[in-house]
């Protein structure tokens, strides 16, 4: 089954070009122009596996859905995708907890690449988490005993 990434874009063009470019690749997409709207598919979607969202909405700021993604559901990936581009908008996203960030314009080989990367990412964090049983996770941080390691995932706990 392709993973479900929900694109979150006031702009018709670029979510339908998103839509094609990653459904021709990896992911089935599903598509909301407005915070208020994806909120509630995330709530109500639980197969949506990786987010990606613009910082300008119509309704409200990207950062306010990212806190509230991170409310309801802690491990899912958020990919900010949006046209602010300084470098302290880079930082002030991926400090509040998105989990990479690509500035508009972006080249749509890229957005794939990434994106795959991140779902990858969770992949290896959901392995880990299976195969060692014996781990402490506090924070973002886990333990896994047998591994001799510390593994922090961003948004990312048991």
């Amino acid at each position: 089954m392709k993973p479900v990434v929900l694109v979150v874009d006031d702009d018709t063009a670029i979510c339908a070009l998103l839509q094609d470019v990653l459904s021709e690749h990896v992911f089935t997409v599903s598509v909301s122009h407005t915070g208020q709207e994806a909120i509630s598919r995330i709530e109500g979607e639980p197969d949506i596996a990786l987010v990606v969202l613009d910082m300008m909405l119509p309704d409200t700021n990207g950062l306010r859905v990212l806190q509230q993604i991170q409310k309801l559901r802690p491990a899912l990936p958020v990919v900010m995708l949006t046209g602010m581009g300084s470098e302290s908008d880079v930082v002030v996203g991926l400090e509040m907890g998105a989990d990479d960030y690509i500035c508009k314009p972006f080249t749509p080989r890229v957005v794939v690449a990434r994106l795959k990367a991140c779902c990858d990412g969770l992949a290896r964090w959901r392995l880990m988490r299976r195969k060692t049983p014996g781990c402490h996770s506090m924070a973002g941080i886990s333990i896994p005993f047998a591994a001799n390691c510390i593994v922090r995932y961003n948004n990312m706990s048991s």
